[in-house]
């Protein structure tokens, strides 16, 4: 079957209504910061998770927010793996995380690790946040991640499903279809001042921590504030 007897066919079938009205976009989101612990029974790893918002899908900066989060913590090349893993033997998982959405964005970062050893473990994430966001990436830290980044785009679309949720965003955000050579190019683009720029979302003062850790603690959690 070819692409247009497919599109013809469905056009075919599926019912002629009118387009229902598009809703009202909801109120941006407001970041907040801080730091919370709360107690869970029954488990031996205490669970740091620090995050906040970053831009919108349709933010050119995202490209460099890309790069920036896969530098410091995508991989096992990774500043935060290096680090806070390798390094120091604080954690066994540790990694940042960032995604797009249409109002704001949200970057992070994650680790798990033993009780005894979870404010220390919270204090280096903290460090490695706070050197990213004053002193950006390295030079080769730059070329090597955008390496990084192009592969891993290539092999992400390997399956049609990938291809298919990859196209079914850009049609939900509104967003222009870009080629693979397109977006390669738009990676190549980032240099150092836009993710030194794209670092300052990574920046402690502007995310919240939560802290879950094992123990009993009388119904629901206790609270920490800093």
């Amino acid at each position: 079957m070819e692409h247009e007897d497919l599109v013809e066919g469905l056009a075919r079938g599926l019912p002629r209504r009118a387009a229902a009205p598009a809703p009202a976009d909801p109120p941006a989101p407001v970041g907040e910061s801080g730091f919370r612990r709360m107690r869970r029974e029954g488990g031996r790893q205490t669970h740091i998770v620090t995050g906040g918002l970053s831009v919108p899908y349709r933010d050119p900066l995202r490209y460099a927010l890309h790069v920036t989060a896969t530098a410091l913590g995508g991989g096992m090349s990774s500043r935060l793996f290096q680090r806070i893993r390798e390094t120091r033997g604080l954690a066994y998982a540790v990694y940042s995380f960032h995604g797009f959405h249409a109002q704001a964005g949200h970057v992070g970062a994650y680790v798990g690790t033993r009780p005894e050893t979870a404010e220390e473990a919270r204090e280096a994430v903290e460090e490695e946040l706070a050197l990213l966001a004053r002193e950006g990436l390295t030079r080769q830290e730059l070329d090597d991640t955008r390496s990084q980044l192009k592969g891993q785009f290539l092999i992400s679309l390997e399956s049609p499903a990938s291809r298919m949720n990859r196209l079914a965003g850009i049609a939900l955000y509104g967003h222009e279809y870009r080629t693979l050579d397109e977006v390669a190019r738009s990676i190549d683009a980032v240099d150092r001042e836009r993710c030194l720029e794209a670092a300052a979302y990574f920046a402690p003062e502007r995310l919240a921590t939560l802290e879950l850790a094992p123990g009993h603690a009388p119904g629901r959690t206790a609270t920490d504030a800093t």
